[in-house]
């Protein structure tokens, strides 16, 4: 993986996850354990994979003399609190998906799902009407296990909805 935005590091660090920007993957690991997971298809199914891969006994390095070009998209906000920088996804499809997937794979690996209720519950605050629905269907979905498509949240790309 690539080194992110303020990484300190001067040499090859192993990490526990990623994002997928800027990863490069052996072909003998996926044939080892398969492609990632169909019904994330969008937030954490990165995160997936590598806790996937590390469970095989494999292992995920930054690199930081590695580079990489990205186009980076304004899908977040941001707000500072009492000190504390809360970001959160703009859309209601983002928060969706983001706090389903979040609540289902650490439920499914065995992690603490305290932590990421957490850092929801500071960012529910700041959200319209409309994203907290959708960030506690999220939830609500992510521990029942009930992943794939939504009909209810859709693709949004800038103003241009898609159904996928």
């Amino acid at each position: 993986r690539c080194a992110w935005d303020g990484f300190n590091g001067d040499r090859a660090e192993e990490v526990e996850s990623s994002i997928w920007s800027g990863v490069l993957i052996k072909s003998s690991a996926v044939q080892k354990i398969g492609l990632p997971m169909r019904e994330l298809f969008t937030y954490a199914d990165d995160v997936e994979y590598f806790y996937r891969m590390k469970k095989q006994g494999m292992s995920l390095y930054v690199v930081p003399e590695a580079k990489y070009l990205s186009k980076y998209s304004e899908h977040r906000s941001e707000t500072k609190f009492f000190g504390f920088q809360v970001a959160a996804y703009k859309s209601d499809f983002r928060l969706y998906y983001a706090f389903r997937n979040e609540i289902y794979i650490n439920r499914l690996y065995g992690k603490s799902t305290i932590k990421v209720l957490l850092y929801f519950l500071k960012v529910l605050f700041f959200l319209k009407a409309s994203g907290f629905i959708a960030a506690i269907k999220g939830i609500k979905d992510g521990f029942a296990g009930k992943l794939g498509k939504s009909k209810k949240y859709i693709v949004v790309r800038g103003e241009e909805e898609l159904n996928v």
